[in-house]
């Protein structure tokens, strides 16, 4: 979106796509450096970006029109509720 606003945005099959990356069977604190690792540099990337750039835009098959905006707050939402379910988990244990 941030190269050509107006792209087609392909929605994904998230079980797919933690079974092709074995994400099972990763070690917890590996999982949580590369989790963070990315998120640093789409941080990094995200903080260069113009007010223009954040309001391109590209067509998802599922939600329709989004913004790279609208596509970083619902990523920061969804770490968040991931956070939740780890905090959840271990209090149970």
């Amino acid at each position: 979106m941030i190269e050509k606003s107006g792209c087609v945005l392909a929605a994904f099959d998230q079980d797919r796509w933690a079974r092709l990356g074995d994400y099972a069977t990763w070690n917890p604190w590996v999982a949580l450096q590369m989790f963070r690792l990315l998120r640093e540099a789409n941080v990094r990337m995200l903080k260069r970006l113009t007010s223009e750039e954040w309001e391109r835009c590209g067509i998802h098959a599922e939600r329709g029109r989004i913004t790279v905006r609208d596509l970083v707050q619902h990523m920061a939402g969804h770490d968040i509720n991931h956070i939740e379910q780890i905090r959840s988990i271990l209090h149970m244990r």
